[in-house]
């Protein structure tokens, strides 16, 4: 019995340890539980005070007239890996790597290349050198994979190889552009090879070439110019030395290279481009020659075959010498930028619409603001091009920017042949401007400097305040509504607005007479919108008779006529939504129709239909812009998908500057072949993802490049990665009111790129740069 009571004992107390075992888990349990419950409570109670906070706002803001921004506080942050990432792949080539590039290829022996100040003619010699991106789908690896490595940075190097029989030009890649170790030859198809009579005259060698050439023969011209105009061209002029304008062009047919030259007042003076004389000449050289002879002469609008005939016109007394009016308006320059007139201004500018404090960041060649985030590189032969576009994370666009600039004057039979410029032949990314602070941006800006290939000079420049970045307030809300009874306007329900608050980046382009300022704007609804606005001196020419065909006389007494001509502008959009491999491209058909009433079919009833037109191939997505049957172009991605209507997420392209350039059929728009277009869409191929050529100004009858070559095999832009063409212009009829500067107002052109279905409401709701007011209570 005993020992049976002592085996209940112990068998009783064995369960106490399982017991409080249990107890302890159950603790456990139940502390880990009361953590939980205890984080989830904190994080409630933040919320609670988000809203609070709001709320406090909110009633802040009642019976508030004010809409005034908050201040944000400017802080200065370390740029993040996925910053120096990007910006690295596409920033422009630095001042190191460009003479790096320029010994390098000066090294190799089996190509002859002298430096430029030492060449002529006959020489082989550099040209230009630009940075030359990486394959698209290399890029997107390394920008889209943390670890990936970023590709190897390379450049192309045009040569002018005057030593080789025949003459050529040569494009050369070289890589890497740090530490060049090597080189191939940039190939094109057989009749698509830049011809030796194509290359742009902006080269300094042949532009002191012909500058020997015209001190020589114009020397004859000396005393009736002096007696005309008291300035003349030869080695004695000094600072009387006509300005003159050189342009080379191929003629279809004609072996020789053709220079038109014409010629305007001393450029000492600040605006002898309203000054011109009626002095032009046609010169030739063989297509495989360094040798230049007069082919025509134009004066006072009669031709003569050679100098010496002018000088015997001249000596004969069949020329006069004296120009009405003209010594007289001179003393007045009428073409001067200095003011006068009667004076209506205080003074004193107004404040600049712009933010109190920046809320935006660039670093490096990477700029961000807002959600929004771009990469921008610098180019010799181009504008300014932003890459890798993204808003609140997600790509929208690769690539955006202009490509080429189209002017096309009027005149007569030489100017008409000639006058016709593709800007980039004239190296346009070398000719930005530096901006001056304060006027043509805001003194609070970010400025950017810019590393460009100095053409003719193997050495690179940089071009100081070349870009600039700021925040600006718009003048119209960039949404508003003010809710009230519609029979008992006095019963105000809420009123909201929003300041419509853009980051523009901006560049100027100085083309010799013109400047065309070129803004892109981004928006927070997720807009971006792309501009430009010309300005600068007009392009005359010294009419003997005022024939209005070609333009107004500016200054009739001394027989000036500003020439009637367009601008077109050649841009690039290769818009990304979603998976870059799926977009395709539609146009939404807008329609009216008509059916009976439906309550009395005696009537018609009128309404509207759209109609989605999906672009099946390249040559299907030429658009042709026809007032009278509207339409929408979109680019979406079918697998990508709206959350809130179920639609494929999609960009538009909206513009209200489409041109119609009159004779779009002509030759010579070959190489422009965008002009015929106002929006076209191709499938992206790396050799296909631009449509700037040197060339295209010298011969832009044959162009090496255009995107009518993009077009031609006519592929499937079906689930593709797809580049957009996008074609802005205006015909100019210069006035008098052009004089001394045309101005840029009405003068703007301008396209945009807005959300289709791509966000779920509009993005900019999160934005405190709103109000909304209630009644006060």
């Amino acid at each position: 019995m005993a020992e049976s009571l002592d085996g209940s004992k112990r068998r009783g107390k064995s369960k106490w340890p399982i017991v409080a075992l249990l107890l302890a888990i159950l603790a456990v349990i139940f502390f880990i539980v009361m953590l939980v419950y205890i984080s989830k409570y904190h994080k409630l109670l933040k919320q609670q005070q988000v809203v609070s906070e709001t709320q406090k706002d909110a009633k802040e803001s009642e019976g508030s007239a004010s809409t005034a921004l908050p201040t944000p506080t400017t802080t200065t942050t370390v740029p993040s890996q996925a910053v120096v990432k990007s910006s690295k792949i596409f920033s422009d080539l630095t001042a190191e790597q460009y003479e790096a590039i320029i010994q390098y290829v000066l090294d190799i022996s089996e190509l002859g290349v002298v430096p430029s100040k030492e060449a002529n003619l006959t020489s082989n010699y550099i040209f230009s050198i630009d940075l030359v991106l990486p394959n698209k789908e290399d890029v997107l690896t390394y920008l889209d994979n943390e670890n990936a490595a970023m590709p190897v940075a390379k450049a192309k190097v045009i040569l002018f190889m005057g030593a080789s029989n025949p003459k050529a030009i040569k494009e050369l890649i070289v890589s890497p552009v740090d530490a060049p170790t090597n080189w191939t030859k940039l190939s094109y198809a057989v009749d698509r090879a830049p011809s030796w009579q194509s290359r742009p005259f902006c080269n300094l060698v042949e532009a002191k070439v012909v500058d020997e050439f015209l001190l020589q023969i114009m020397e004859p011209l000396t005393p009736m110019l002096k007696a005309q105009f008291n300035m003349w061209y030869d080695v004695t002029c000094t600072d009387r030395c006509l300005f003159y304008a050189p342009v080379a062009r191929v003629i279809p047919g004609i072996s020789d290279r053709m220079i038109f030259v014409f010629f305007h007042f001393t450029d000492n003076q600040e605006d002898y481009y309203l000054w011109p004389v009626p002095l032009k000449m046609l010169l030739t050289t063989p297509g495989n020659g360094a040798v230049y002879t007069v082919k025509s002469v134009t004066y006072n609008d009669v031709d003569y075959d050679t100098i010496q005939a002018l000088v015997d016109a001249y000596n004969a007394g069949n020329i006069s010498t004296s120009s009405p009016g003209v010594e007289q308006e001179y003393a007045g320059r009428y073409g001067s930028p200095n003011r006068r007139g009667e004076d209506l201004n205080p003074g004193n500018l107004p404040p600049p619409s712009v933010t109190s404090a920046k809320r935006f960041t660039v670093q490096e060649r990477h700029a961000s603001w807002l959600g929004w985030e771009f990469d921008f590189s610098f180019a010799t032969i181009s504008a300014i091009q932003l890459f890798n576009i993204k808003y609140k994370n997600e790509r929208i666009a690769y690539q955006l920017g202009l490509q080429d600039i189209l002017v096309l004057y009027t005149g007569g039979d030489m100017d008409q042949a000639f006058r016709m410029y593709m800007d980039v032949g004239w190296a346009i990314g070398a000719r930005t401007s530096t901006l001056r602070r304060g006027y043509d941006c805001p003194e609070s800006a970010e400025y950017v400097d810019s590393s460009v290939y100095d053409v003719g000079f193997d050495r690179s420049i940089n071009i100081r305040d070349a870009a600039c970045v700021f925040e600006y307030r718009n003048h119209v809300p960039l949404r508003r509504h003010y809710s009230v009874d519609y029979f008992n306007y006095e019963s105000f329900r809420f009123t909201m607005s929003m300041q419509n608050v853009v980051l523009v980046f901006r560049q100027i382009l100085t083309v010799w007479n013109y400047d065309y300022i070129m803004d892109i704007e981004f928006h927070q609804s997720g807009v971006i919108k792309t501009s430009v606005n010309p300005t600068g001196y007009v392009q005359v020419i010294s009419a003997g008779s005022a024939d209005i065909r070609y333009g107004y006389s500016i200054l009739p007494n001394a027989s000036v006529t500003a020439l009637l001509h367009n601008h077109a502008f050649d841009f690039v959009a290769d818009l990304d939504i979603g998976n870059s491999n799926s977009n395709r491209f539609m146009t939404l058909d807008i329609e009216a129709k008509q059916k009976p009433h439906p309550y009395n079919s005696a009537v018609n009833m009128s309404y509207m239909v759209m109609t989605e037109n999906t672009k099946a191939t390249e040559q299907e997505a030429i658009i042709n812009f026809d007032f009278s049957q509207p339409k929408q172009y979109v680019v979406f991605n079918k697998n990508e998908t709206n959350l809130r209507n179920y639609q494929p997420r999609g960009y538009r392209i909206h513009s209200g500057n489409f041109v119609n350039v009159v004779i779009p059929d002509d030759p010579v728009f070959n190489a422009a072949s965008w002009v015929r277009h106002q929006v076209a869409v191709t499938k992206y191929k790396d050799s296909e993802r631009s449509t700037l050529s040197f060339f295209s100004q010298g011969d832009p009858f044959n162009p090496p490049v255009s995107l009518s070559h993009f077009q031609e095999d006519n592929e499937s832009i079906l689930d593709q990665d797809l580049v957009c063409w996008i074609t802005l212009g205006v015909n100019h009829v210069p006035t008098s009111e052009d004089v001394p500067v045309t101005t840029t107002a009405g003068k703007s052109m301008s396209f945009y790129l807005i959300p289709y279905n791509y966000f779920e409401e509009d993005p900019s709701i999160s934005s405190k740069d709103a109000q909304v007011e209630y009644p006060s209570t």
